[in-house]
């Protein structure tokens, strides 16, 4: 039986799950509360990002392979999302589609607008209380939790 692709993510964060199953490819996942993020992360030998916080969600781990005999582990919804075209190129996600950047330039507009009006109701209303006590204290770290 073939190793499966692990998914550590949020309930309220859809991005990754959305290109695994638009792919069909069969996948586990492992669900996190933003507390938990770093201290499940760290431990599995997940180098930590450069920039931003140092471990975030969505990550996934990729089964092993020769180049990656005890398999890979990348985080960001955008590095997924590449990593699995170029291991599952079919169906085509066409992330080289010129509009992309664009979309996503507006995307990043429309949220930046958008945050404070339901920011503060995405955090009470998805999120639990564990989850939303850390969100609100770490909130004025980075901008973000």
């Amino acid at each position: 039986m073939a190793q499966e692709i692990t998914l550590f993510d949020l309930a309220s964060k859809p991005p990754s799950r959305l290109v695994l199953n638009y792919k069909s490819i069969p996948y586990n996942t492992h669900w996190l509360e933003f507390p938990d993020i770093a201290s499940h992360l760290k431990p599995l030998g997940i180098p930590p990002n450069t920039q931003g916080k140092t471990y975030t969600v969505p990550t996934i781990h990729l089964p092993s392979s020769p180049s990656h005999p005890d398999g890979e582990y990348i985080m960001d919804s955008k590095a997924i999302a590449i990593a699995l075209e170029a291991k599952y190129p079919e169906p085509p996600l066409h992330l080289d589609a010129p509009e992309l950047g664009r979309a996503e330039e507006l995307w990043m507009q429309l949220l930046r607008s958008l945050v404070g009006v339901f920011g503060p109701r995405v955090n009470s209303t998805l999120l639990n209380d564990r989850s939303r006590e850390y969100v609100e204290a770490n909130m004025h770290l980075e901008g973000k939790p």
